[in-house]
């Protein structure tokens, strides 16, 4: 029952992607994210994030325009 953060795949490359992190360690990734979000958010900002990974901002071929964050995202419309 410990507050934190799962940093997957899906976090690290759309964390890179919003520019919010350039690690690739999940440990750094995780305690930064930690520090820029709201510790009530952690659980279910890390469960839509991984959802949103899955079905929109897939590795190799990203829905941008089916994105919800493209607006936010510098990455977005690049792939």
């Amino acid at each position: 029952n410990i507050p934190s953060m799962v940093i997957d795949t899906h976090m690290i490359r759309i964390m890179n992607l919003l520019d919010l992190t350039t690690s690739k360690d999940p440990k750094k990734i995780e305690i930064q994210l930690m520090e820029i979000f709201n510790k009530k958010y952690w659980v279910n900002l890390t469960h839509m994030i991984i959802d949103h990974g899955r079905a929109v901002c897939i590795a190799r071929r990203p829905q941008c325009d089916k994105c919800i964050l493209s607006d936010l995202c510098p990455s977005a419309f690049n792939n």
